[in-house]
């Protein structure tokens, strides 16, 4: 083995001079010893405005029904996580995109499949109802159906992007009403029925309640419509991007299931996951 230039081996060293050897490759080994890991990144949950599911408040600061509950749910999976708004378009570009993240709420169909993974459903939504002005609503039969409203000829206003439900989308697109497209979010599609823009809209019951118990002119504007015919309320879940390793989602999946177990234990019928099932007029 070739020697280093310069070194010398000293003799009458013995013990003390191995012991001082020892102690100085320790010293270099904490010296070399490398930097931990920087803690991973809370993972991002993207939101868009949807009261009272998705909020967000006078600080700035993500809320409602959903959020609270999603983070609830990672809580208990052990994964920090931080809310980022934006809107609902974006949120479907960012995860095709390969953006690592999740969305709340959204609604599992053959398309999202193909590019999200989707978690267990966190959330059962009320059938569908209808809103239109009140003169509309006053020229409609005793007993108005979904089925009666999507042959009448009157035109749909819908949300660009959005999907109603498997069964609602199919019925929609089997019946194929004239239907007038909105970017935005519900509370505009609720303000382009007013104006006259498209004769009704369907939406989540405690959506509509929330919006018009908020905004006086939407209600004085607008009539709800009970829809017998209507498919199930919708199942919600975590919309999450693919590169998310299993175990994540393991963890997410394993938390729901806990939390919805303590929940229907705690109440056999709870609100945020109940059978599906119409509300009370």
């Amino acid at each position: 083995m070739r020697r280093l230039s310069g070194f010398r081996p000293r003799r009458g060293r013995g013990l003390a001079g191995v012991a001082v050897c020892a102690a100085c490759l320790v010293l270099m080994a904490a010296a070399w010893r490398p930097t931990p890991a920087r803690a991973e990144e809370p993972l991002a949950i993207y939101y868009f405005p949807r009261p009272p599911f998705y909020v967000t408040d006078d600080d700035g600061h993500a809320t409602g029904l959903l959020v609270e509950l999603t983070r609830t749910i990672l809580a208990r999976a052990g994964i920090s996580c931080r809310f980022i708004a934006m809107p609902s378009k974006r949120v479907l570009m960012m995860l095709r995109q390969g953006a690592t993240g999740c969305g709340v709420g959204w609604l599992r169909t053959p398309a999202r499949d193909a590019y999200a993974i989707f978690s267990r459903p966190i959330h059962r939504d009320a059938p569908l109802v209808a809103l239109m002005r009140p003169e509309k609503a006053a020229q409609l039969p005793p007993q108005p159906s979904l089925a009666g409203l999507l042959s009448s000829g009157l035109v749909l206003g819908m949300i660009d992007g959005f999907s109603y439900g498997e069964q609602m989308d199919r019925m929609i697109a089997r019946a194929n009403p004239t239907r007038q497209l909105v970017t935005g979010e519900v509370s505009r599609l609720m303000r382009m029925t007013i104006a006259d823009r498209c004769d009704w809209m369907l939406v989540n019951r405690l959506e509509a309640r929330w919006q018009m118990e908020h905004d006086p002119s939407l209600n004085r504007g607008l009539r709800m419509v009970d829809l017998p015919d209507a498919p199930p309320g919708n199942l919600r879940y975590l919309m999450c991007s693919p590169n998310l390793t299993g175990k994540v989602m393991e963890s997410i999946d394993r938390a729901i299931a806990q939390i919805m177990s303590e929940s229907a234990a705690a109440d056999p019928e709870p609100e945020i996951f109940a059978p599906a099932r119409r509300d009370a007029p």
